[in-house]
């Protein structure tokens, strides 16, 4: 589970990176020059993940173990099982993977929250992402290391509920007391729970799929998950703070979403994953 927890890992050490890059940017042009071109130097970065993606796939073996006789199913005879034969997974799925992406966001949209919100310098703003970037890599392997330790679904739980319990008290601290030094501290906070519980969440939802759909299964939960929710969360959040004129509406919006995270995971059978293809590394009941 370490090594699976790399994957949430390397997002936030992107978001270290990206963090950086802005904090350079801010400190070395004008607010007018960074209007105008400098926002776009970022994307330049970004274009090296294509290089970097065909590696990956090019690398990447097959886990579904087949005979040279198995006969491949069509995509749409596999969406089909999904969909009508495993809607209870893709809803547990959905609520997993929406629960944790709305979170991710709030987090990220920090940055302009604490610039038009709480009327914070670019310059101040940016060392809250960079702290989420490192608080966020952290987080994240110490979940998959406690994982291997205590199982899946308690590191998925125990952080979520203490993320839920401290959520509001640390918003309505940085509310009452802007500074880039309490920004630091809340995001450190909230990304350290925020991240060690979603790095194995990551884990545990393919495992609620039968192997023989597992891909397809993590695919269509993930895309729609981070699609519907993870692509509305900065508009709703935006929306939420400007038409209540109320700073920590966003915050009960993310509670929600954590709650209905929970319950999911809650859910869970252990019957959900009793017959998949990838044992816990230790002697445990995920």
């Amino acid at each position: 589970m370490l090594f699976a927890s790399w994957q949430i890992a390397s997002q936030n050490f992107s978001s270290l990176l990206g963090g950086l890059i802005g904090l350079l940017l801010a400190l070395a042009l004008s607010q007018s020059s960074l209007n105008q071109w400098g926002w776009r130097v970022p994307f330049a970065f970004g274009v090296l993940i294509a290089p970097v993606g065909v590696y990956i796939r090019r690398q990447l073996v097959e886990t579904l173990e087949r005979t040279p006789q198995t006969r491949r199913p069509s995509t749409a005879a596999i969406l089909s099982v999904v969909i009508r034969s495993n809607w209870r997974g893709v809803l547990l799925g959905l609520a997993l993977i929406s629960g944790g992406t709305i979170t991710q966001y709030f987090l990220i949209t920090m940055t302009p929250y604490a610039i038009r919100t709480l009327h914070l310098p670019a310059s101040s703003a940016m060392l809250g992402t960079i702290a989420l970037g490192i608080t966020g890599c952290l987080g994240a392997l110490a979940g998959g290391a406690l994982a291997d330790r205590w199982g899946l679904r308690p590191v998925v739980i125990a952080p979520r509920i203490a993320l839920m319990i401290v959520l509001l008290p640390a918003m309505k601290f940085l509310v009452a007391n802007p500074s880039a030094e309490t920004l630091i501290l809340t995001i450190t906070i909230l990304s350290l729970l925020h991240a060690a519980s979603v790095a194995v969440l990551m884990a545990l939802t393919p495992l609620i799929f039968p192997p023989e759909i597992r891909s397809t299964g993590l695919a269509l939960t993930y895309a729609l998950g981070v699609a519907i929710f993870g692509g509305t969360a900065t508009y709703v959040v935006t929306w939420l703070v400007g038409v209540t004129g109320d700073p920590l509406a966003s915050t009960y919006y993310v509670l929600a979403a954590n709650a209905v995270l929970l319950l999911a995971a809650l859910a869970i059978r252990n019957s959900d994953y009793t017959s998949a293809a990838w044992p816990p590394p230790v002697n445990r009941e995920v």
